[in-house]
């Protein structure tokens, strides 16, 4: 992935987070315990969010790197390195 496309991807979650902080948002006069808990609960869906685009990014395989399934002959998904010996 491109450090644009990263870039991209990062601000397509950032607008997601806007958008549901404006529809959850805190009433004015909300309690700091309810502040902290939205906080909370929002830093962990982007946490998941990142991590799952960049373990998506990474289990990527280049181009042109590719095997087919021997049985349906569809691309094989790429599940991790061996190691060798």
């Amino acid at each position: 992935m491109s450090p644009e496309e990263r870039r991209r991807k990062l601000e397509e979650i950032a607008a997601r987070v806007v958008e549901r902080l404006d529809r959850e948002g805190p009433a004015p006069d909300a309690h700091i315990n309810d502040l902290e808990d939205l906080s909370e609960r929002v830093g962990r869906e982007i946490m998941r969010e990142v991590t799952e685009e960049l373990v998506r990014e990474r289990s990527e395989r280049k181009p042109g790197n590719q095997s087919a399934c021997p049985r349906c002959q569809r691309p094989a998904r790429f599940a991790g390195y061996a190691e060798r010996e």
